[in-house]
């Protein structure tokens, strides 16, 4: 068995890429002035079970870890990939792996480092729990003077937009898998194998 099939399984190549940015960060790659988060969804090569989109959907045993979500209204089976991307050097921090149906802010807080200045991510990952975590209720002054300032941070999108089109499109862009994983340990070693290789700047 090749020996990438088998660090994907037994789940050291997470450890690997930490390794990798402690190091990064050691030489003063990683500016951590903030982290950008997004996700993606990637549909399975192979036929799907029968699903709607909305309810999980009958486990498929070439796909265990695939489920169904919608993207722009239609139905897709497959997987989610999560990640953390340092702002202004484009090193890819944080990563997670999971069945399309599970959504981008149930795995916000272990993207998020801790040591960052701020972080970028648009409405997918605010939820109701975050928000009155970090968004107690203003009075109404505040709530007016918060919406004047919203919109002078308006750039923030061109940002995320600006950074998630390098790593897909990018002059050294990462590919996503064309080819079929039977095995969402499989698919996750893909990933974060193309994401060691494929340093965004």
């Amino acid at each position: 068995m090749p020996v990438r099939y088998r660090s994907g399984r037994v789940g050291g190549i997470g450890g690997l890429l930490a390794e990798i940015n402690r190091q990064l960060a050691a030489q003063g790659q990683c500016l951590r002035r903030g982290t950008i988060l997004d996700a993606s969804v990637v549909k399975t090569m192979r036929r799907p079970p029968r699903g709607d989109g909305i309810a999980p959907g009958d486990p498929h045993p070439g796909e265990p870890g695939a489920d169904w979500t919608r993207k722009d209204g239609k139905p897709v089976f497959g997987y989610r990939f999560h990640i953390g991307i340092d702002e202004g050097s484009g090193l890819i921090r944080t990563l997670a792996f999971t069945s399309a149906r599970v959504q981008d802010v149930e795995r916000a807080d272990a993207l998020v480092t801790g040591d960052e200045a701020v972080v970028h991510a648009d409405r997918a990952y605010e939820g109701q729990a975050r928000r009155h975590r970090y968004m107690p209720v203003l009075p109404p002054w505040q709530a007016r003077r918060s919406n004047l300032i919203a919109r002078r941070h308006a750039p923030v999108e061109a940002v995320l937009q600006r950074d998630e089109a390098s790593l897909w499109q990018g002059p050294r862009p990462m590919p996503l898998p064309t080819r079929q994983h039977r095995r969402l340990s499989r698919f996750c070693h893909h990933l974060q194998s193309q994401a060691r290789r494929h340093p965004h700047r």
